[in-house]
C-alpha cells in the first residue's frame, strides 16, 4: 500500500491517496478524483512555490496552521487505511465457502508478513464482521446456555407469580389481579417446559454453542 499526498482538483485541498489505485475520494469535499492527476497537481503547486516558502516548511518551529494540516493528513491517512482494511476483510469473507474457511481466517492473518499495527487492524475488523455474520448463531448459543440452568429456577419463578396472585386475591379480595397472575404463572411454566422438551431446537442451539466455542478457541472475540 502506497499512501501519498495529492491535491484535489475540485476544492484544492491536500488529501491522502493510494497511488496504486486509479481513483480516490477527497477527504475535504468528498468528490471522486483521479489519483495520478491529484499527485501531479500537488507536485506542480510545490514547484511553483517561492524558495523561502519551501524552506519554511523544514523549520522545526511549526505554526498552528501546519500542525492542524498534519492532524488532518493523519486522520485522512487513517480513514484510507481503515476503508482498505475493511474492504480487504470483506473480500476474504466472500471467498470463504465453508465454516472451516471462516475459522482459519484469523490464523491466516497472524501468519502474514505484516506489521503488528496492520495485523491488529485486520483482526479487529475480522472480529467485528464475524460477530455480525454469526448474529443468529450467537443468540442460539446464548439460548442453549440459558436452557442448561437448573429447572428449579424457572419453576420457582412460576410459583412466586402464582403466590403473588393468591395473596392479592386473599388479602384484598381482588379477583382479576389474582387471576392474571395465575395465568402468567401457568404460561411461564408451559413456556419453560416446552423449551426444555423441544429436542430439535435444543440440538440446533447446542450446535450453535459448540461452533461459537470453536471460534473463541481460535482467538475470535465474539
Amino acid at each position: 500500500m502506497a499512501i501519498v499526498n495529492g491535491k484535489c482538483p475540485q476544492c484544492g485541498a491536500v488529501t491522502k491517496v493510494n497511488e496504486t489505485k486509479e481513483t480516490a475520494f477527497c477527504t475535504q469535499c468528498g468528490d471522486q478524483i483521479n489519483v495520478q492527476q491529484s499527485i501531479y497537481l500537488l507536485k506542480a503547486a510545490e514547484r511553483a512555490r517561492p524558495d523561502h516558502a519551501q524552506a519554511g516548511q523544514t523549520n522545526h518551529t511549526r505554526t498552528t496552521t501546519s500542525q492542524r494540516r498534519e492532524n488532518r493528513e493523519r486522520a485522512a491517512e487513517k480513514q484510507v487505511m481503515e476503508a482498505e482494511t475493511r474492504q480487504k476483510v470483506s473480500d476474504w469473507l466472500q471467498m470463504c465457502s465453508t465454516e472451516q474457511d471462516f475459522l482459519m481466517l484469523r490464523k491466516r492473518i497472524l501468519d502474514m508478513a505484516l506489521s503488528e499495527r496492520e495485523k491488529g487492524m485486520l483482526l479487529s475488523v475480522l472480529d467485528e464482521m464475524t460477530k455480525q455474520r454469526l448474529k443468529d448463531t450467537l443468540k442460539k448459543a446464548a439460548d442453549y446456555k440459558s436452557s442448561l440452568e437448573s429447572p428449579v429456577t424457572g419453576i420457582i419463578g412460576a410459583i412466586v407469580i402464582a403466590a403473588i396472585g393468591l395473596a392479592i386475591n386473599y388479602f384484598f379480595s381482588m379477583k382479576w389481579p389474582g387471576i392474571v397472575c395465575m395465568i402468567l404463572a401457568v404460561l411461564a411454566l408451559i413456556g419453560f417446559i416446552s423449551d426444555h422438551f423441544d429436542k430439535k431446537g435444543m440440538e440446533e442451539n447446542k450446535k450453535a454453542a459448540e461452533l461459537i466455542e470453536e471460534y473463541r478457541k481460535q482467538g475470535y472475540k465474539l
